[in-house]
């Protein structure tokens, strides 16, 4: 990627889960609303990678599928249409994050 990081991409939720069980990401950048995804897939990442920042985007949400994401482990939440300036803000500061002990 442009930014210097190393992208693993997968296809659906499924996919996804096996990627984080044969690796440890050190970020996860997901759609909500995918094959294979939902609520319950953010909890089994959550499940795979406790430590590991997860952003979510979807254009399928509101306040209340907000809180459900939230609430199941997610450590961000974007709505379509997302600003990239503000994504790539957001994946910075996590960066920085898991780069610190602190």
């Amino acid at each position: 990627c442009a930014e210097g990081y190393q992208v693993r991409e997968a296809k659906n939720g499924d996919e996804a889960l096996t990627a984080a069980s044969e690796t440890a990401p050190k970020m996860i950048i997901t759609d909500l609303r995918m094959p294979s995804g939902g609520v319950s897939y953010i909890n089994r990442l959550r499940t795979l990678a406790p430590d590991c920042p997860i952003i979510v985007i979807t254009a399928f949400g509101d306040k209340a599928t907000k809180t459900e994401v939230l609430a199941a482990g997610a450590t961000r939440y974007f709505s379509k249409p997302v600003r990239i300036s503000e994504l790539k803000g957001t994946v910075r500061e996590l960066v920085a994050t898991i780069r610190s002990p602190y």
